[in-house]
């Protein structure tokens, strides 16, 4: 599981490892986040440093998830760098790593889980859009951002067609704004007074749908995008009030 040291990653790393599933995490980084993560899991789950946008990387790091808990029943990827930029047209490169982090890395990965998935007849795959990007307007200053996340969608739903009924599902979980203390008060209060009722989702919120869509449950949904986002996306006539 990329992107696990905090936030919604954290939130659904601790869920699943509750539920009983042996977690393995990864994180670009070294911090007292990852370091207290790896703690509070304790015997039996994997926390290590790999940045999986590249890909040599993160197969050797699938390879040795497979090696000290077994085979990848599923894959969550829940790193997804947030990019903004003065204009949309303003740094290719950057365009370049905001893709190579949200849809490239999950590219990669899936390809070095999903064939055993299919041929064990099992598995699940999870990643994470945004809540709003159905639309394709994005904000210019986060164009790159959006664009990774509409692309990460497709390439989920094709992924899904390809382990239609080879009991493989995947699916996208598309946030909406959730308080994970990663934007500044003003940013946050602004973006939650958007919510319909004026309140954020929390981490846990998204963690329990990640939890459903791991399950036996859900081996009829894939290919679908399911937003976690109180009403934030809809058209604002809808909740209106006043």
């Amino acid at each position: 599981m990329p992107g696990g040291a905090r936030g919604i990653g954290r939130a659904v790393a601790t869920a699943l490892a509750a539920d009983g599933w042996r977690v393995a995490v990864a994180a670009r980084r070294d911090s007292d986040d990852l370091r207290s993560l790896r703690d509070s899991l304790g015997d039996g789950h994997d926390v290590a440093l790999c940045d999986v946008s590249d890909d040599v990387a993160a197969g050797r790091w699938v390879d040795s998830v497979g090696e000290r808990l077994g085979p990848v029943d599923a894959l969550v990827h829940a790193a997804g760098p947030f990019a903004r930029a003065a204009r949309s047209t303003d740094d290719a490169a950057a365009w370049r790593r905001v893709f190579a982090d949200n849809l490239f890395a999950v590219v990669g990965l899936a390809g070095a889980v999903v064939p055993a998935m299919r041929e064990r007849g099992w598995g699940r795959v999870v990643v994470f859009g945004h809540a709003g990007v159905a639309t394709l307007r994005p904000p210019p200053t986060i164009a790159a951002w959006y664009a990774a996340k509409a692309a990460l969608v497709c390439f989920s739903r094709a992924l899904a067609a390809e382990g239609a009924g080879r009991g493989v599902t995947v699916n996208c979980v598309s946030p909406g704004v959730i308080d994970t203390g990663g934007m500044d008060a003003e940013t946050f209060e602004r973006m939650a007074a958007q919510v319909p009722g004026g309140v954020a989702g929390r981490p846990e919120h998204v963690a329990a749908l990640v939890r459903w869509l791991l399950s036996d449950e859900a081996a009829h949904v894939t290919g679908a995008e399911v937003t976690v986002a109180g009403g934030w996306d809809l058209p604002r006539s809808v909740y209106k009030t006043g």
